[in-house]
C-alpha cells in the first residue's frame, strides 16, 4: 500500500492536472497529508430505500452520453434493461424521470435524451455531482417519493 501511495505522489508532483478537473479520493486516513485538499466525504445513508434508489437515479442519470449534436443520450434499451433498473421501484424512477421531463424519448422510442437543466431544476444536482456522489436533501425527496409510490 505504501509503494502505491508513493507511485501515486509521484505521478501527482510530475503530471499536470487538466484545469477542468477535480481530482478527488475518498479512503480512510484521506485527510492526511499530502491527500488533505483531495479528499472528500461521500454521503452515505442507513435507509436501505435511499441508499437503492439514489444508486438507480446516479447510475440512470450519469449512463447517458454525448453525441455529434451536442445533446446527451442513450439507447432506450439499455436504460430499460433489468440491469440499469433492477426492479419495480428502478422502472418507477425511469417513468418519473420521463414523466417530469428530464428524460425525453426521441427518434421513434430509440434514444432517451437528458435534459440537464430540468435535473438541476427538479432534482438539485447536475451531472458532475451525481457522479461525485453529491446529493442534495432535494434529489433524495425526489427519489423516496417515487420509492413511496412503486
Amino acid at each position: 500500500m505504501r509503494r502505491f501511495l508513493l507511485e501515486i505522489c509521484r505521478c501527482i508532483r510530475h503530471r499536470r492536472i487538466r484545469a477542468d478537473a477535480d481530482l478527488s479520493i475518498s479512503w480512510p486516513q484521506g485527510n492526511q497529508f499530502p491527500w488533505t485538499k483531495y479528499d472528500t466525504i461521500i454521503q452515505y445513508t442507513d435507509n436501505e430505500e435511499l441508499a437503492f434508489m439514489r444508486r438507480r437515479l446516479r447510475s440512470i442519470l450519469t449512463a447517458f452520453r454525448s453525441h455529434s449534436k451536442g445533446s446527451m443520450q442513450r439507447f432506450a434499451d439499455k436504460m430499460e434493461h433489468s440491469r440499469m433498473v433492477k426492479d419495480a421501484r428502478g422502472q418507477a424512477l425511469l417513468d418519473a424521470l420521463l414523466a417530469d421531463g428530464i428524460l425525453s424519448l426521441v427518434k421513434d422510442s430509440t434514444f432517451y435524451v437528458l435534459n440537464a437543466e430540468k435535473m438541476g431544476e427538479t432534482l438539485g444536482v447536475n451531472y458532475q455531482a451525481l457522479q461525485k456522489q453529491q446529493y442534495t436533501a432535494q434529489s433524495d425527496a425526489y427519489v423516496l417519493a417515487v420509492a413511496a409510490g412503486a
